[in-house]
């Protein structure tokens, strides 16, 4: 029996505001914007939506489900380095970090060490957790 029942993990960084500088951002974080949004841009056309708010997010794809997972250990790291300039953000801006997770069946397991956990407390900023199953039995 596998260890993990993910197929598909991604943790997240999202910054939303008004006027968001991405290269300012960037910089303060030593992050690149893996997808930016501006205020105003057209997300869906029937029915028409369009961006409220400025959206910055850099993510990662999650390498280890089994908790040992280096590059979400390395990204919090990098958080942590860089947490006044966050803390200045987080005043202005709305800062989520988000985990997502996604298996064909209809069980998912994803395991984060206490470590892991030490550092996401540190950093202080709320963790979305999204998980989508396609719900398939013996797959």
């Amino acid at each position: 029996m596998p260890t993990t029942t993910v197929e598909n993990g991604r943790f997240s960084l999202m910054i939303r505001g008004e006027k968001l500088s991405q290269a300012q951002v960037a910089s303060g974080l030593d992050l690149t914007a893996t997808s930016f949004i501006e205020q105003g841009s057209l997300l869906s056309r029937l029915p028409r939506i369009e961006a409220t708010e400025d959206l910055w997010v850099h993510e990662i794809s999650l390498t280890s489900p089994d908790g040992t997972d280096t590059a979400l250990n390395d990204l919090l790291e990098t958080l942590l380095a860089h947490k006044p300039f966050l803390n200045a953000l987080a005043a202005k801006c709305q800062i989520t970090l988000r985990l997502y997770v996604r298996s064909s069946r209809a069980h998912i397991t994803y395991s984060l060490m206490p470590a892991t956990l030490q550092k996401l407390t540190e950093v202080g900023l709320p963790l979305e957790l999204s998980s989508l199953s396609w719900g398939e039995f013996g797959v």
